[in-house]
């Protein structure tokens, strides 16, 4: 019972006993209150557990799942040495792979998920509080918690590789959600470029068959978007008819335009970019200058050591129509079953 004046003071000075309480472990000068409160936390949680309206049990249960689900967290980071492919290993990592010591750093690392491993593997949740030790010399009893030690180790290690497979299988999962999403809005802007190519997979079954080596091989095609960049609009692509009206392989049109493009032809470059076609003062066009840029930057980079003093002072070659540099993302598409050869 909550003495008369005690009540008295905190009502006149509108304070709540649980501000009170909270002021107690907050202020250092209340120390010596808050020492007695925590001397006495047993009783003071066993009494709020007999309250009918106490929530403490679901907050007691939230918060140990909380703690529970960071030290599984750590364990599975990277950095704490957990992440061992049998694959990958070299014979030093298991000849001084040793079962104690992983254990001891499990229940170091996680000493919270360690206890509860415990108590489910164990008959007598009363029995061994020692910390784990090598011991040369080992009697029944150090046996038996020797294989206790063991069982929750694999029992810890099988929790890592079950949380790194959900990540695993969470990643690929939501990858394949994001994809069809980015190739629709890719599509949907008439701006995309496709890539195809085809691969070959040798399907090799786990079991022996009569059947041809030759029928688990097969021929795939995988396929590749991107955006094509440079302020390349719809518009901008509207060009085949125009392209096929003036292409001299078209054999549907009588009256092909004079203006025909020409056919694929090497000299046609010669041709390009007319007006870096004239001389400077020296009698080179700009074809001349970039073949000496590029004699000068192969002697400096790749002939001999003295040279290699000048490519600071070499420069960059001349610019003749300069395309910006942008980053292109790549959508990958799904492979599907058909030969692109």
């Amino acid at each position: 019972m909550i003495p008369d004046y005690l009540a008295s003071f905190l009502r006149e000075n509108n304070i709540s006993f649980s501000s009170l309480v909270i002021e107690l472990f907050s202020s250092p000068s209340n120390n010596l209150y808050a020492l007695d409160l925590l001397a006495n936390e047993r009783n003071i949680f066993a009494a709020f557990l007999k309250h009918p309206k106490s929530l403490i049990k679901s907050w007691a249960q939230e918060a140990y799942a909380g703690s529970l689900t960071r030290e599984v967290k750590d364990l599975t980071k990277k950095e704490n040495g957990w992440h061992f492919g049998a694959l990958r290993a070299s014979a030093e990592q298991i000849e001084g792979f040793k079962i104690e010591k992983m254990s001891k750093e499990m229940q170091k690392l996680a000493p919270g998920l360690w206890a509860l491993l415990d108590i489910f593997l164990s008959a007598n949740t009363t029995k061994r509080k020692r910390p784990i030790i090598e011991v040369d010399k080992e009697g029944p009893a150090d046996e038996a918690e020797d294989a206790h030690m063991v069982e929750d180790t694999i029992l810890a290690d099988d929790i890592i590789q079950r949380d790194r497979q959900r990540k695993a299988k969470d990643a690929t999962n939501h990858q394949e959600l994001i994809v069809p999403v980015e190739i629709l809005k890719l599509g949907q802007t008439l701006t995309a470029a496709y890539a195809f190519d085809n691969f070959d997979v040798d399907l090799k079954p786990s079991v022996p068959t009569i059947e041809k080596s030759s029928d688990t091989l097969k021929h795939l095609t995988s396929g590749l978007l991107f955006s094509l960049s440079h302020i390349i609009s719809p518009h901008n692509l509207r060009c085949s008819a125009e392209l096929w009206k003036k292409l001299q392989l078209n054999d549907e049109s009588d009256n092909l335009p004079e203006d025909l493009a020409p056919l694929p032809d090497w000299r046609n470059l010669l041709r390009i970019h007319p007006k870096h076609s004239e001389l400077d003062s020296h009698g080179m066009s700009s074809r001349d200058r970039w073949n000496a840029w590029k004699f000068l930057h192969d002697l400096c980079h790749h002939g001999p050591e003295y040279f290699a003093q000048f490519r600071a002072i070499l420069g960059e070659p001349e610019v003749i129509e300069e395309v910006p540099l942008v980053k292109t993302k790549l959508v990958p598409a799904r492979a599907i079953d058909i030969n692109n050869g």
